[in-house]
């Protein structure tokens, strides 16, 4: 074929491509190269066009066979990276795109597309100068804003990321990635207003993406809005029946209202749904426990536990409702989320419903054993919950202190302005290393969610001065020759010998142990001990 021939069909064939006329463009370019033209622009405009086809073998080839004829053709190592990036080989993909920008360092789709590759390795700071440099090149392209914004979400910097999220739909009010991505670092920022003016947004560019009212669903969660939350899981399943993942959030949404019946059946179908989800197995478990239907919710906890066998808080519940071997304590990360959704309804239930007396029988038992010794205390709330003992101990206190595993109820505490120091965390770590600080520790229902004390009573009897108080409460066990027992509602109980003995093992004067009614639960009293001992 003559030079002007081929040069001829060149052109109509990129006049093709310029038409859109792809297909046929295609096949031009196809026979170009077959006729032993040696151009790599071809080579290359073949392959691209084979990989708007997901002809992947032969875009590859072309491509490849571009490179050969010119090794720094930065269209065919970027068209091939690309490909590679489709194909998951991200190494392969970076070196290429990485020839593209060296060989033509104002490449924009180049420098945007080694952003991407960059964030996906985890360089999220090569991947910023990356993306920062795309944007240098054409200020205006929505896509190196959303990427920059990605790579600053991944760093931490979010009040940059948000600005970049701005600017991308400044640019783009409707690109429906970068309103989701928005709403969740509104969301990291605890900004949730705005987070939900993001969510919004998307459902009225896209209605029927489920995705957005399921997230929607999530942040009024957080802001304790259950009615509108499930109204929003419920439109998720009514545009995706079957995502089990909603009908699982559904199911908890249930669950923080009570609503164990709803719960279940939400439940029921998630675990339908993805019958390995130990979630939804969990869920079904805890529902049925909460009904009182013990032998079901063992039933399901078994079941979870053959899911996740290494998952302490449900081998704790399966050991609560079997029998089987007791676990010395309860789980932390059980007894934080159990106090962080309780916080809410944590005074007006325990005290209101189940005329709780723990603060006031310690109260009453410490000033019995004290008398008239009115001097001011360092006072340590081991526990303290939403601080029901500030109160009371308040006056008597030369500085009072609590700690709690959990953040909410710490908040609660703090709320009351009563304490002089908060601590966030587990009573044993709180009480390391600390030595003779305190004068009065008192620990109200907190050692129903541990079994073993030798611990707990080592580090107290260290952190108390001589002649320092330790009080506490906890509930009586029927078995007096055991140590403790992990009842069937999930707390621990403690017998009378057992007590004694710790007393004695670490140098503690029993100044009285009174039987209490700590509490009513479902109906019944709960007897148990009010415990005053002294470091002598």
């Amino acid at each position: 074929m003559s030079d002007s021939s081929a040069l001829e069909m060149s052109d109509r064939a990129w006049a093709l491509v310029d038409a859109n006329r792809l297909a046929e463009a295609r096949s031009l370019f196809k026979m170009i190269c077959e006729m032993g033209e040696h151009d790599p622009e071809s080579w290359m405009m073949l392959g691209a066009l084979h990989a708007e086809f997901l002809d992947m073998k032969d875009a590859m080839s072309c491509l490849q066979k571009s490179i050969e004829l010119d090794p720094s053709y930065p269209d065919a190592h970027l068209n091939l990276a690309k490909i590679l990036v489709k194909q998951s080989k991200i190494d392969e993909a970076y070196a290429h795109c990485k020839i593209a920008v060296d060989n033509d360092p104002c490449y924009t789709d180049a420098w945007q597309l080694l952003g991407g590759i960059q964030e996906k390795l985890g360089d999220f700071v090569e991947a910023e100068i990356s993306s920062r440099r795309a944007i240098e090149l054409i200020p205006d392209n929505v896509s190196c804003h959303a990427n920059l914004a990605l790579v600053l979400w991944k760093q931490g910097k979010l009040q940059e990321a948000v600005e970049s999220y701005q600017r991308a739909l400044q640019i783009d009010s409707r690109l429906v990635v970068a309103w989701m991505q928005l709403a969740a670092v509104y969301s990291h920022l605890n900004a949730y207003p705005e987070a939900e003016q993001c969510y919004r947004k998307v459902i009225e560019i896209e209605p029927l993406r489920g995705e957005a009212y399921g997230q929607l669903g999530d942040l009024l969660i957080k802001q304790k809005r259950k009615d509108e939350a499930i109204e929003a899981f419920r439109k998720a399943l009514h545009i995706k029946s079957d995502d089990a993942g909603v009908h699982l959030q559904l199911g908890w949404a249930y669950q923080s209202k009570r609503q164990w019946d709803d719960a279940i059946v939400s439940f029921q179908e998630a675990f339908r749904l993805a019958p390995d989800n130990v979630n939804a197995c969990f869920g079904l478990a805890a529902a049925y426990l909460e009904k009182g239907m013990d032998g079901v919710a063992l039933g399901y906890f078994q079941q979870a536990l053959r899911l996740d066998p290494d998952n302490d808080e449900i081998r704790f519940h399966v050991a609560q409702l079997s029998g089987a071997t007791q676990p010395s304590t309860a789980p932390a990360g059980y007894v934080r989320r159990l106090f962080d959704d309780y916080a809410e309804r944590f005074d007006s239930h325990l005290v209101g419903e189940l005329s709780y007396k723990g603060p006031e029988l310690i109260h009453a038992a410490v000033m019995d054993v004290l008398g008239s010794d009115f001097e001011k205390k360092d006072i340590l709330d081991l526990g303290c919950g939403t601080g029901l003992c500030a109160p009371l101990f308040k006056e008597r206190a030369l500085k009072l202190s609590g700690v709690d595993l959990s953040e909410m109820m710490v908040d609660a505490a703090r709320r009351r302005g009563l304490y002089d120091h908060l601590t966030l965390g587990d009573i044993t770590v709180a009480l390391e290393g600390v030595n003779e600080a305190y004068d009065l520790i008192i620990a109200a229902d907190v050692f129903i969610y541990v079994g073993e004390l030798e611990r707990v009573f080592e580090l107290c009897s260290t952190a108390l001065r001589r002649s320092g108080l330790f009080s506490f409460t906890a509930e009586a066990a029927q078995d007096e020759m055991a140590s403790f027992v992990l009842e069937t509602s999930g707390r621990y109980s403690h017998s009378k010998r057992y007590l004694n003995q710790l007393a004695q093992s670490f140098g503690l004067d029993m100044e009285c142990m009174r039987n209490s009614v700590l509490r009513m639960d479902r109906g019944m009293p709960i007897n148990g001990f009010t415990v005053v001992m002294r470091r002598p």
